[in-house]
Order: C-alpha cells, then structure tokens, then sequence
C-alpha cells in the first residue's frame, strides 16, 4: 500500500515515466503528411511520439518527442477520435492497445492517475480555448 500511495504521489507530480509502458508498446513510421486518425473515426491505442513532430488539427496543437497522444478515445464511451492528427514531419512512434494499457495500469495504477490529469488538462485547454474564442466573437458583435 505504500508502495502504491508514493506511485500515485509521483503521478500526481507529473514525474511518471512511459518506461512503463515501452515494453508492451509497438513502434511504427510515418511520413510527413499522413493522417494518423481522423475526428470520429474509432480508437483503440494511444501513442508515444519518439521523434517528429504532429499536428492536432481542430485545436492547432503541436505535439513533439516525448508527448503521449491519442488518450481521450480509449476512455470515451463511444471510443471516437475528439481531433484529426496529421504528420508535420517525419514521425516515430510507439503505440499501445487499450488492452495492454489496461493490463499496465493495473499493473502500476499511477499510470491510470497520469492519464487522468493528461486528460483532465486537455479537456481543461479546450474550455479555455473555446472560452476566448466566444469572447473574441462577442467582440466583434456590436450592440444595435
């Protein structure tokens, strides 16, 4: 149980490693240009980007070498893809099912709490990013 709450309290820091997960994770290539998934289309991984650079379409997002992607779909009732990503270069990448990522957070339930406040912290950018954008609407709106 120790054990446990200082795994916990490190995810909670952010300082959780994907070393946890390297080993049941697939590596895989692409090109600049190809669309990794598409916005509503189904999800059944999550990815670890070792080299490149992605772009997340709808929210304008660059993601990079270190940054886990593609989380929101496997805890999403419906499994759908919430953005388009697309390659902006050549990209490296490890991916793992929600099959084996559940083995692992079973095995180390700190990952299942990194992944929360990963999801947590999106979900949180994309009110704030719809936020401004209704304020900078509403700017332009004049009063008649």
């Amino acid at each position: 149980m120790v054990r446990l709450v200082r795994r916990v309290e490190a995810a909670a820091k952010g300082d959780l490693s994907v070393e946890w997960l390297k080993p049941f994770m697939t590596k895989a290539r692409y090109a600049a240009g190809d669309i990794l998934f598409c916005r509503g289309e189904g999800g059944d991984r999550l990815f670890f980007i070792l080299d490149g650079e992605l772009l997340v379409e709808e929210s304008n997002n660059v993601l990079q070498a270190g940054d886990l992607f593609g989380e929101i779909a496997l805890f999403s009732p419906t499994h759908q893809r919430t953005q388009t990503a697309r390659c902006l270069s050549d990209v490296e990448l490890l991916s793992i099912t929600e099959k084996n990522l559940a083995q692992v957070c079973y095995q180390n339930p700190a990952v299942s709490f990194h992944l929360l406040r990963l999801i947590t912290g999106r979900l949180l950018a994309d009110v704030g990013r719809m936020e401004t954008e209704q304020n900078e609407v509403a700017s332009l709106v004049k009063p008649t």
